[in-house]
């Protein structure tokens, strides 16, 4: 089978912090590849300290981080292969271009 590249946007009901909705996308990236059959995953994301965290490098201190970590421990197991990737923030947007909609629809909106 080939390769499928899929995006989608988040949006919060709750306040995070930049770590935690980084973890919130890998979480909802892993569960929606899951949904759909996929049996192997790659992340890329330009989370370092995240990637790092989930690949064992980097220790994850906050106890609300640790949370997230073994939630995504645990789902990670689901697939056959799932590598974390960092990339620079430049590449991130050239893979995520919708990003800025958001923030343009909202400004069209108060027009």
């Amino acid at each position: 089978m080939g390769d499928l590249l899929l995006g989608q946007a988040l949006q919060f009901r709750f306040r995070a912090t930049n770590k935690q909705a980084e973890y919130e996308a890998l979480l909802a990236e892993l569960n929606l590849a899951y949904d759909m059959g996929a049996r192997e995953f790659v992340c890329k994301s330009d989370s370092q300290d995240m990637v790092g965290q989930v690949k064992g490098e980097f220790k994850v201190k906050e106890p609300l981080l640790q949370r997230y970590y073994h939630v995504a421990q645990n789902s990670i197991v689901w697939f056959n292969k799932a590598p974390l990737e960092h990339i620079s923030r430049e590449e991130n947007k050239r893979l995520t271009p919708c990003l800025g909609c958001r923030s343009l629809r909202r400004r069209a909106t108060r027009d």
